[in-house]
């Protein structure tokens, strides 16, 4: 029954409006960045008459780097989406109470809509960064691959675990819309957080307190780090990041707090998930 269910999350959710929408702005994306990389390419040919070879595949690789960077965002807010969806359609349409009285744990049902969704989304992103890959190493008739990048792949698609959570846990509790947009931004201040609080040393978060200061370590400390998962795998797996990668790394990175992090909130949202979901359970009941 889990895999059936599992199974079905696929078949119901893929023809989601705001997928297929997601989807065809992808393809677009790739076609305008090519594009781009092509107009700088011919504007510095024609002001210095040449371009080093070098030059040019640190210009590809970055083409895709920037690619990957947007269609993290845009997979975040696909789990998003898709997790508000997941759940709350089962009410909606009142199926909920036939599923249920399977013999398969309210535990598991949640379970597998949840890794439904999840697993929906991750192959959007790796079908989606594999579609530039080739296109631009194609277009442009040299390998954009940077290893950091696909690494990074394997770590950062757990940040979109924590936005479908996030969706499921708001859909059983707000309109499905107002769930959305909620998620989103509870996402994107906790993304703001990390970058602005988590570059300073774990001694000094405490220090200079105010208003907006106060918010922000609400939202670096109770919510899952999504914009440094990244982080963590280049350090675990020895990987140094070149160019616009190392950039992307808070000045101060603590691998094992931010691991240890990651994994107790994450760990937190789940519980507090399930037992949103059980109290709609009795509610309806």
């Amino acid at each position: 029954v889990f895999t059936t269910l599992l199974f079905n999350t696929f078949q119901k959710e893929w023809r989601n409006r705001g997928f297929l929408v997601l989807a065809i702005l992808t393809v677009l994306f790739i076609l305008i960045l090519n594009e781009g990389v092509h107009a700088v390419v011919t504007w510095i040919s024609s002001k210095s008459g040449t371009m080093m070879v070098s030059d040019f595949n640190k210009l590809v690789r970055g083409q895709l780097y920037v690619f990957y960077m947007i269609i993290s965002v845009w997979s975040g807010l696909l789990g998003a989406l898709i997790g508000v969806n997941a759940v709350r359609t089962d009410y909606e349409s009142r199926v909920i109470s036939q599923i249920l009285s399977f013999p398969l744990h309210k535990r598991d049902y949640l379970a597998a809509r949840v890794l439904g969704a999840w697993l929906l989304v991750v192959l959007y992103y790796v079908g989606a960064l594999l579609v530039a890959l080739l296109y631009f190493s194609m277009r442009n008739g040299t390998m954009a691959f940077e290893w950091a990048i696909l690494v990074r792949l394997a770590f950062t698609s757990l940040s979109v675990l924590v936005y479908v959570l996030l969706g499921v846990m708001l859909s059983l509790m707000l309109p499905k819309i107002l769930g959305f947009v909620l998620s989103a931004m509870v996402g994107f201040f906790a993304f703001i957080a990390d970058w602005f609080i988590g570059g300073k040393p774990l001694g000094d978060l405490f220090n200079q307190l105010g208003f907006f200061k106060v918010v922000g370590l609400a939202f670096y400390l109770l919510f899952p780090h999504v914009g440094n998962v990244g982080g963590i795998a280049d350090q675990l797996l020895g990987i140094k990041a070149e160019g616009p990668m190392a950039e992307a790394m808070p000045a101060t990175f603590t691998l094992w707090f931010e691991a240890a992090h990651f994994v107790v909130t994450t760990a937190l949202l789940t519980f507090v998930t399930w037992s949103v979901f059980k109290k709609s359970n009795q509610e309806m009941g």
